[in-house]
Parts: structure tokens; sequence; C-alpha cells
């Protein structure tokens, strides 16, 4: 099952709620931060605790017209690669 979850304490009623295989987390995520709601997911005992990843990937970039890019170095075939070394209990 994939879930997706806007902010932290959605995030957090979704681990208590469901089973997951592994948790895949932004660190900006709102209300809660990412690291927020793992550091609850260890003191929770209404939630299991299972593999991690947090994502702390966005680049920021401005432009000389003042604009503000965000881009993701990390390729989607990297954040499976790192998923499944977490699903088999690989550390980094």
């Amino acid at each position: 099952m994939v879930t997706q979850s806007g902010d932290g304490v959605t995030c957090l009623e979704h681990l208590r709620t469901n089973k997951f295989a592994v948790l895949v987390i932004e660190i900006n995520l709102p209300w809660g931060q990412g690291d927020g709601v793992i550091d609850v997911m260890f003191k929770d005992d209404a939630i299991e605790t299972i593999p991690t990843v947090l994502l702390d990937f966005l680049q920021v970039s401005f432009s000389d017209d003042g604009q503000v890019g965000l881009s993701n170095p990390l390729s989607s075939e990297e954040l499976v690669r790192v998923v499944h070394q977490r699903l088999a209990g690989v550390q980094g």
C-alpha cells in the first residue's frame, strides 16, 4: 500500500491506523517536520517502528530576475534503490 500525507499530523494518523513496510518522508513536511514524525514514531506505542528514509534533497537556486527555483537532485531510480536497501536492512 502506498499512502501520501501532506503534513506530519496526517502522516502520524496513517501510521497509527495502517501497517507499512517502509516510511519515506520529507524532512520539511508541514505540521511536524519529517524528523518530528520519526521522533513520535519511536515514542508512540501505537505506531509500529519501520524502516525509514528521511528525504532532505531540495536544492534552492535564485535567478537574476529574483525567481526562486527548487530542484530535486535525487532521481526516482536512486530513491527506489534507497528504499530497497532500507527494506533489506542496509544502512546508508
